[in-house]
């Protein structure tokens, strides 16, 4: 914002470690209100005139911009240095209950899997639409943009010196530093932060139209009034974790690993165990341009059953005995 007349440093909008900072508050108060209404504005348009048509402007952005950042970045002296931290830095000791639930709860963040995404968004599927080939095309996109950010930021931090960080910290006060020291920093930062919040943007609208969609099919409100009321909810439920970071981080992790991870489990339960193997098996297989279902949609069908719960409850069951009640600490 700061060629606009409106520098704004990274620790004036992050909440502090505790107590509260009215200037921190009010400017997040200020910008996720606006980005609330930018997102009913764009929901109020619909599926196909709202949402398609700001993901289709915003992720080639997004891509294009991450491209331009990665050949400044690993251009720097010193680059070298952080390609290999972030590509060989982890080592089997890293994995802690709390880094796998947090990336179980990206993951699941990340490809929309939050329980009643998918059921919301598969309902506007065709049914002929191939289910598999539009599952890899998502998880190759999705990865494919993980890595490239990584390759965008890493080399650059590591090359300027800096500690590498997590969470809001990277984003909003390391990568400013990174930006103020190379040359064109400004341009470069102003292309990545504004591809940054297309993305978290998009990521939010889908969210809002998984709440509206369910409001609406449940209830005699208009998509109108569904959504102004959803909007108006999420800002509410946005307004504490901006107090301070002791209520941000167990908020995030709450709410963002937690509640999503739990929607996986129940929806995974509910097709595994709720429904009949033969109807599972037939909405498994639909688009594949098969009659029957191929040995490939058993497997996935018992993945689904077995596999997949087995894996969120053992994370989710290792975090909380280690993290939240210490019984596993030492262990």
């Amino acid at each position: 914002l700061a060629p606009f007349g409106f520098p704004i440093s990274g620790g004036e909008i992050l909440p502090p470690s505790e107590g509260v900072e009215l200037s921190s508050f009010l400017l997040q108060l200020a910008f996720t209100g606006l980005v609330v209404v930018a997102a009913i504005l764009v929901l109020l348009r619909g599926l196909r005139s709202g949402i398609e048509k700001a993901s289709g402007i915003l992720t080639p952005l997004l891509f294009l911009s991450l491209l331009l950042i990665i050949g400044r970045s690993l251009s720097l002296p010193g680059a070298g240095a952080g390609l290999d931290w972030y590509i060989l830095k982890f080592q089997p000791a890293d994995l802690t209950p709390t880094v796998a639930m947090a990336a179980l709860g990206q993951v699941i963040f990340s490809l929309a899997l939050g329980g009643t995404f998918m059921v919301v968004y598969g309902s506007y599927l065709n049914r002929g639409d191939p289910l598999g080939r539009n599952a890899i095309w998502t998880v190759f996109g999705d990865t494919a943009a993980g890595i490239l950010a990584g390759l965008a930021i890493f080399p650059a931090v590591m090359a300027l010196g800096l500690e590498p960080g997590t969470g809001p910290g990277l984003i909003f006060e390391t990568l400013p530093m990174v930006f103020a020291q190379i040359p064109g920093g400004q341009v470069f930062g102003t292309v990545f932060f504004i591809s940054l919040a297309g993305a978290a943007f998009l990521s939010g609208i889908a969210a809002f139209e998984v709440l509206v969609a369910g409001l609406t099919d449940n209830t005699p409100l208009t998509r109108s009034r569904a959504t102004w009321t959803m909007g108006g909810l999420v800002f509410l439920f946005a307004v504490p974790p901006m107090v301070n970071m002791r209520i941000f981080v167990p908020w995030d992790l709450a709410f963002g690993s937690g509640a999503q991870t739990a929607g996986v489990l129940v929806a995974v339960l509910a097709v595994g165990w709720g429904m009949k193997r033969s109807s599972a098996l037939k909405e498994l297989s639909m688009g594949s341009g098969r009659d029957l279902p191929g040995r490939h949609h058993v497997i996935l069908f018992y993945w689904i059953r077995w596999v997949i719960p087995s894996a969120i409850l053992a994370v989710g069951a290792w975090w909380f005995l280690t993290d939240v009640t210490g019984v596993m600490t030492g262990v």
